[in-house]
């Protein structure tokens, strides 16, 4: 490995919270220095838990519904959907996690699901687009049939953000005022992770608990007694062998726990031209051929767990991942705790959604089933086989789709990711949007410029208002693919949008078949590109 840091010294030097392991810039090293919380939350977490426990089980509100539904974007939202999953046995109360924009998804609950269910509004920042509409959109509903609305609703932010003092204002049930050194994806062991899960019913003590045995591990310098400063080191070997693609082996009823990886992995290291790119990795058939540019990581393998209990390792996991994470990046030497490039797709977003910006494309292929489209500034692909076979072998394919989720849609996508691999021989990662724009996002614009997109999105007509504002949900999900789109146009990356008609279910499948049928050059490996 490329690196003159030795193992045991870069673990002291993590636990001192020295900043210059990742930046010698002294403004980036400040900014470094006020999200280093997390190395501390598992222990925090641990004396905050018994108290948020008997909150849960006493509000009396509360107790009278049997859904909570989490309002959230990328690591607000992403650790409880891990725990609604992992521990699915414990659950006393559903726990629905809504982090998308789409107009389907906002509009699924009726009247009497909304009767029976409480709200957890969760954004560090308290302005996320996406948190802000849901929230003014829910808020409405449940105004529109309980007497106090803001006794359905509790609050996580930060120390006075707009959200704090808008909740307070309104007086919510609750409002969890997470640390403020801790960030958005390293925040699975604090309010962010905890309060939901809890108010689920959810044994988050032992989960604290068992997080903060293992933080006390993770301080050890021998990387054979501290399996996080082994995977951190693992992590970095492979990116110092120009070996990105790190594939996530799991079970399929786990592969939450791989969107928690990936956007924690992707978002920290994806910058300044480097990234490692992290698959979830249900099926040997999402593996190419080629193996020995990736590596494979066994994720929430039971038989690794304290006593096989999953649920209450889950918090040790969390942690240990969060600093494999930071140690991968110190010897990668990158900041990972900041998202540079994210913003991009937000500033593009509202350019689109608020100041009338349309995309300049146009289209090569039109049928029944689906439109081809490409960006007509850049003047790319002529045909679609043309952009599967662009770049080297090496490259790596990310389907971004902008559809409404299902179970029968994420199988669809998975069929369309299995084609993908055996027609191109390649990498192929599925991103749902707006989700991936605050994960893979970062790395799709800040990595190396080694991806190919390939865009699906389904066009909707419907008028899903988001209360007190000039847009609705329709138009906000179209701004957030245009916007998206446009940025990746800008950077010249190999980009197609495939325009879903009629049926989606039909229409992905008829693209598969169509990429089934098409002659597609695999590409030269990058050396052979010497």
């Amino acid at each position: 490995m490329n690196s003159d840091i030795d193992a045991g010294v870069l673990c002291e030097r993590i636990w001192r919270k020295d900043a210059s392991l990742w930046s010698l810039d002294s403004s980036v090293q400040s900014a470094i220095n006020n999200r280093l919380g997390w190395l501390d939350s598992p222990n925090w977490s641990a004396e905050i838990a018994a108290e948020l426990q008997q909150w849960a089980r006493s509000d009396e509100e509360l107790s009278g519904c049997d859904t909570i539904v989490l309002l959230g974007m990328g690591g607000s939202s992403l650790a409880p959907r891990v725990l609604a999953d992992v521990c699915a046995s414990d659950l006393s109360k559903t726990l629905v996690v809504v982090d998308t924009t789409s107009p389907v998804a906002v509009s699924q609950f009726d009247q009497e699901a909304l009767q029976k269910s409480f709200f957890v509004v969760s954004s560090k920042s308290g302005t996320t687009i996406e948190t802000d509409s849901l929230y003014r959109f829910f808020y409405q509903k449940v105004a529109e049939i309980v007497e106090q609305p803001s006794r359905r609703f509790v609050a996580i932010t930060d120390h006075n953000s707009w959200l704090h003092r808008h909740a307070e204002e309104k007086e919510f049930a609750r409002v969890f005022v997470n640390p403020k050194d801790i960030g958005g994806r390293y925040s699975a062991i604090s309010y962010f992770g905890l309060v939901p899960a809890a108010m689920a019913g959810i044994d988050v003590q032992s989960i604290a608990d068992r997080a903060n045995t293992f933080r006390a591990q993770c301080k050890l310098t021998d990387q054979d007694a501290n399996p996080a400063l082994a995977l951190g080191l693992r992590i970095a070997a492979a990116w110092d062998t120009k070996t990105p693609n790190l594939y996530l082996k799991m079970d399929l009823g786990l592969a939450s726990m791989g969107l928690w990886i990936e956007q924690l992995v992707a978002e920290s290291t994806g910058k300044q031209g480097k990234g490692l790119l992290p698959i979830v990795c249900c099926s040997e058939d999402v593996i190419p051929s080629d193996r020995e540019s990736s590596i494979f990581i066994d994720v929430l393998d039971p038989s690794s767990s304290v006593d096989g209990e999953i649920c209450r390792d889950i918090g040790a996991e969390f942690f240990k991942w969060e600093f494999a994470t930071a140690v991968a990046a110190a010897l990668m030497k990158i900041n990972p705790f900041d998202e540079p490039n994210v913003a991009e797709a937000k500033e593009s977003t509202k350019e689109f959604l608020l100041q009338g910006k349309t995309l300049n494309t146009r289209t090569i292929l039109t049928s029944d089933a689906y439109d081809v489209v490409v960006s007509a500034e850049i003047g790319q692909q002529s045909a679609l086989e043309v952009f599967l076979s662009a770049g080297a072998k090496e490259h790596y394919l990310a389907v971004l789709a902008y559809v409404a989720e299902s179970r029968e849609i994420e199988m669809a996508l998975n069929r369309l990711q299995v084609e993908l691999v055996r027609k191109t021989d390649r990498a192929v990662t599925i991103g749902m949007g707006p989700r991936y724009l605050h994960s893979t996002g970062q790395l799709h614009k800040g990595g190396a410029p080694v991806g190919n997109y390939l865009q699906l999105i389904e066009q909707s007509h419907g008028n899903t208002p988001v209360p007190e504002m000039s847009y609705t949900f329709e138009s906000l999900f179209q701004a957030q693919a245009d916007g998206d789109f446009d940025v990746l146009a800008q950077r010249g990356r190999p980009l197609v949008r495939i325009v879903l008609k009629g049926d989606r279910l039909r229409a992905i499948d008829q693209l598969m078949n169509d990429i089934r049928g098409l002659q597609v050059d695999h590409g030269k490996t990058a050396k052979d590109s010497i």
